[in-house]
């Protein structure tokens, strides 16, 4: 019985390729017109490979594995470690063979490695499985005795000694590209669900979470991403790069507290912006056409950026101190110390935690933008502070 994925798959083409019997000789019959590879070309350059008269050769390495600690072919297991190219005239031939079968495996993989699955598809049609898969495999150019590049991709040439040298044409393995992609956004995607548990004030339960900042975002093939490779187009060409540059010399000393950590080691021009939105949210009229919920909804994210920023400060403070100094209050001697049991021993210090961030937050409203707030206001703003205690302990 066909695999129910690929059923839907052929039924919902046009009519004259919506069966089997249609459509699987269709694919074998195009498949020539398509290249696989593990390193597409076109990521280099997208016109790297219209020159006719000399095609690039495609690549198509996967690597061992070793544990080097290296992102390297060989070392990531993805269920699409291979990519595919050409014309977007056959884009619906390769969505079809990297469609994923009920055993993990897409079409083409299956088809590669002749398993049960892979057969019993191919004799859906009605034709020769062997003949079939023959033709199919025609996506998976063979090498010649000379390797062939461009002059779009970027070249490197590595001196061997006696006027001999490589060319080196630097490709990229899009399989590893988006796996990276993958990952950055299962990290992402697991914070933004943890802080919103956060937020509703079931921070207890979340465990902790991981932030990656510094971001790139990077499009390949501009307003066609088909025209680059299958990978590509799946991913709408949208991929992202981690932060890669080399350091700077700048003064990174940390100011150290003495006396009151929230006065001597925050910067309020850090806050400029969470003061000014909060300002502006306290100072609208009553008559205001803003829903009181949604008005409460945006004081609850401005206090979350404020209680980040200085858990932030905190855990940077707390890092840097060798030895926590007397003259600070307990209560902050406590919360600055590295030694975890201490603060799970004693209690009373979270209160005083609160109570010194809210008074600092009042004060600072007071200080730059003469906004006097009252006790109602403080108790508000502690509760605030509260349910993000899994943020600053």
């Amino acid at each position: 019985m066909i695999d129910k994925a690929i059923y839907d798959f052929i039924s919902g083409l046009k009519e004259e390729l919506n069966t089997p019997e249609k459509f699987i000789p269709n694919v074998a019959l195009n498949a020539k017109y398509i290249t696989c590879a593990t390193h597409p070309c076109q990521f280099s350059h997208p016109y790297a490979n219209q020159d006719k008269n000399s095609k690039i050769t495609p690549i198509v390495f996967f690597g061992s594995a070793s544990a080097d600690g290296y992102i390297r072919s060989g070392n990531i297991k993805s269920k699409r470690n291979i990519d595919m190219y050409g014309s977007a005239g056959y884009a619906t031939i390769m969505k079809f063979l990297a469609t994923p079968m009920s055993n993990g495996k897409t079409v083409l993989d299956n088809i590669r490695e002749d398993t049960p699955e892979g057969k019993e598809l191919l004799s859906s049609s009605g034709n020769s499985a062997t003949e079939l898969r023959e033709q199919i495999l025609q996506v998976f150019k063979p090498c010649k005795d000379t390797h062939v590049t461009s002059s779009k991709i970027k070249q490197v040439y590595f001196t061997l000694g006696n006027g001999q040298y490589h060319i080196l044409s630097l490709l990229t393995p899009s399989a590893l590209v988006y796996e990276l992609k993958n990952r950055i956004s299962a990290i992402r995607d697991d914070a933004k669900d943890k802080k919103e548990l956060i937020r509703k004030g079931e921070g207890a339960t979340t465990g902790s979470f991981r932030e990656i900042y510094n971001l790139t975002t990077l499009k390949y093939g501009g307003t066609q991403p088909q025209n680059i490779s299958q990978l590509n187009t799946e991913n709408g060409g949208i991929t992202k790069l981690l932060f890669s540059a080399p350091p700077t010399l700048e003064d990174h000393k940390i100011r150290l507290p003495r006396r009151d950590f929230f006065s001597e080691c925050l910067n309020k021009r850090t806050f400029k912006w969470e003061f000014s939105r909060l300002l502006k949210l306290i100072t609208l009229p009553k008559d205001s056409p803003i829903p009181l919920e949604k008005q409460r909804k945006f004081r609850d994210r401005i206090f979350e950026e404020i209680i980040l920023s200085i858990s932030e400060r905190m855990f940077i403070v707390r890092a840097a101190l060798i030895n926590i100094p007397s003259t600070l209050k307990i209560s902050q001697q406590i919360w600055l110390s590295k030694d975890e049991t201490l603060r799970a021993q004693n209690n009373s210090w979270e209160s005083e935690i609160q109570n010194d961030m809210a008074r600092w937050i009042i004060e600072n409203l007071k200080r730059e933008h003469s906004v006097v707030l009252g006790d109602a206001e403080m108790v508000e703003i502690k509760n605030i502070i509260d349910s993000y205690r899994d943020l600053w302990k």
